[in-house]
């Protein structure tokens, strides 16, 4: 059996030397020591995961990502770094659509796992870049029809995130809710294809509330509007969410609707073919470390609109195929 290629990309040699001998007997193993080198690699290799460092001279890790996407878009793509810049970690994910982000200093278990899983979805076929489906020209017995999955959107009642809701595009039906409440309520009883969530409503629960839709209806995208400070809250939406966008409170219309057209055309990809919702795994050791951590407080007092995380797991479990 022909083994998975993993290429690694770092100014450092100790970096790659390490990783050389944590997995010289478990793949085939590229390296370059810039991103300019890696991106030569990259035209003269067939390559199944890419791991790169972010802070290089010359091009950045996110820019070797970008790269990626245009002369190896079937490859998985994972970022390592201990440089905490926010634009960096939003842009892994807007440009480069990262599959995981690993801090320095990294946990060789959990690194080899994140890798592992990555090869996982490359080798199955799942790392296939989905493609826009070309829209079929109107004529008189095909007239254009309005996707059939809408939009939920949850904001707040603050009037900047009223502002933010009439960016929304036209065109698709669109669904509000205030709360993660209504959220799971729409959830089960509407078809939605694209979620736009305001991340600082309800903060505490809104990663725990994406993960889990994220692991039982990967085939929804969703777009999180923040402006987070904590670049931990950031790499745990990314690598526990797959979150597909990050935009800033202040977006456009024309960015927004970008975005979430974009979104649309994975989301009927994904329905169309299944096989590639692993594209959008999450990382199921926090997942798990949640549920043990909550398995024994099932009876958590909810007050107001907060749920206990055993409480968002069931519910969301239970949805249906609605969502």
């Amino acid at each position: 059996m022909n083994k998975a290629t993993i290429m690694f990309v770092d100014d450092e040699k100790h970096i790659l030397n390490a990783m050389k001998w944590l997995f010289r007997n478990d793949y085939h193993l590229l390296f370059a020591n810039s991103g300019e080198e890696a991106v030569e690699l990259m035209k003269t290799n067939s390559i199944d995961v890419l791991i790169s460092d972010q802070k290089m001279p010359g091009m950045r890790g996110t820019e070797v990502l970008k790269a990626a996407r245009e002369h190896c878009p079937n490859t998985l793509r994972l970022l390592l770094t201990g440089y905490s810049d926010y634009n960096a970690v939003v842009a892994s994910i807007n440009e480069g659509e990262v599959f995981r982000f690993i801090q320095k200093p990294w946990n060789n278990a959990k690194l080899k796992t994140s890798i592992a899983e990555a090869v996982q979805v490359a080798l199955t076929g799942a790392g296939a870049e989905p493609k826009a489906v070309k829209p079929k020209v109107a004529t008189e017995t095909n007239a254009p029809t309005k996707p059939r999955a809408g939009i939920l959107s949850i904001l707040s009642s603050a009037p900047a995130s009223e502002a933010l809701k009439t960016k929304l595009p036209g065109g698709y039906t669109q669904y509000h809710a205030k709360s993660l409440t209504e959220a799971i309520e729409l959830l089960g009883i509407k078809d939605i294809g694209v979620m736009v969530i305001e991340h600082n409503m309800e903060s505490k629960q809104i990663t725990d509330f994406i993960m889990v839709m994220k692991k039982h209806h990967p085939q929804i995208l969703t777009l999180v509007i923040c402006d987070i400070e904590d670049i931990t809250d950031v790499i745990g939406l990314i690598n526990s969410g797959q979150v597909y966008r990050f935009l800033k409170p202040s977006v456009g219309a024309a960015a927004l609707n970008m975005a979430i057209e974009s979104a649309y055309r994975q989301h009927a990809v994904l329905k169309a073919r299944p096989h590639l919702k692993s594209r959008y795994t999450v990382d199921m050791s926090q997942f798990e470390d949640k549920l043990s951590s909550t398995s024994n407080d099932i009876k958590q007092v909810k007050t107001g609109q907060e749920f206990s995380f055993m409480d968002l797991f069931r519910k969301i479990k239970n949805l249906g195929s609605k969502a």
